[in-house]
């Protein structure tokens, strides 16, 4: 394996790590009541249904259709893909290892710099973070506490487990075993959903592929293969592109955030 391969997977794995850190400090302080949170699909199955997602149309297809998607353009390719900078976004996630499953619904509202990410897991109480350029603000749902933790290189997608644009962009080419163009349209049962995927290996034998809309430039499906059996999926829901509401963006004592 070569240096700059090590040095990529000892990152992923100390930022994992990170994430787990802050999240502890986070729910520290949690007290045990009802949480209703977000409605989760059948956790003992962790099943995905699938739902149909409204078009951005910030980039045409057909004008990504003439590029060659390889190894060494796949990565430059979905980062130039244009985003929105105001949506909200539903995913449900599935984590299944031998006897083990956990499914997690999350929702992301994005307004510029700023996010909230709800997150409601598998016999978890359900918790609120607010995203700012600074800080990372978290508090279990219905609750009138909250923390305050530094943001250092936390994304919204570390905490909303779901994959990291940011890890994606920076993805070695060494790493990367199939790339290219794929429509959705069989999973989400809609006419097209043009999409960039990446298929790549890391060093514990797992096999992650990214799907990556054209239209909106967001992840929209994501998956990881270990030893033929899916370990993890998460899949977009539905989307929103009109801008949340300000009220998303405060906290408990509704002072809002910047």
């Amino acid at each position: 394996m070569s240096r700059k391969t090590t040095i990529l997977l000892a990152s992923a794995v100390a930022l994992l790590i990170a994430v787990a850190i802050l999240l502890v400090i986070i729910q520290s302080g949690r007290r045990d009541k009802d949480y209703p949170g977000i409605t989760l699909p059948d956790g003992s199955s962790g099943s995905i249904t699938i739902g149909k997602l409204i078009p951005a149309n910030l980039n045409d297809p057909d004008e990504y259709f003439s590029f060659s998607v390889t190894k060494d353009t796949v990565i430059s390719l979905i980062t130039k893909l244009k985003r929105p900078t105001e949506y909200t976004a539903f995913f449900y996630s599935s984590v299944l290892y031998e006897e083990t499953s956990c499914v997690s619904a999350s929702l992301i509202s994005v307004h510029g710099n700023l996010s909230r990410i709800d997150v409601s897991r598998s016999k978890r109480p359900a918790f609120t973070y607010l995203v700012t350029p600074e800080y990372v603000y978290g508090w279990e749902q219905n609750s009138d506490r909250w923390t305050e933790t530094p943001k250092a290189d936390f994304s919204s997608e570390d905490i909303a487990y779901l994959p990291s644009f940011d890890d994606i962009s920076k993805l070695s080419s060494e790493l990367i075993t199939n790339c290219g163009f794929l429509n959705l349209d069989k999973e989400y049962s809609q006419e097209n959903l043009w999409t960039i995927f990446i298929e790549f290996n890391d060093s514990y034998g797992l096999v992650h592929n990214y799907y990556f809309s054209i239209e909106s430039g967001l992840l929209v499906l994501a998956q990881t293969v270990y030893e033929g059996n899916t370990v993890y999926k998460t899949a977009m829901q539905s989307i929103s592109y009109a801008a949340p509401s300000s009220d998303y963006f405060k906290l408990p004592d509704k002072t809002p955030v910047s």
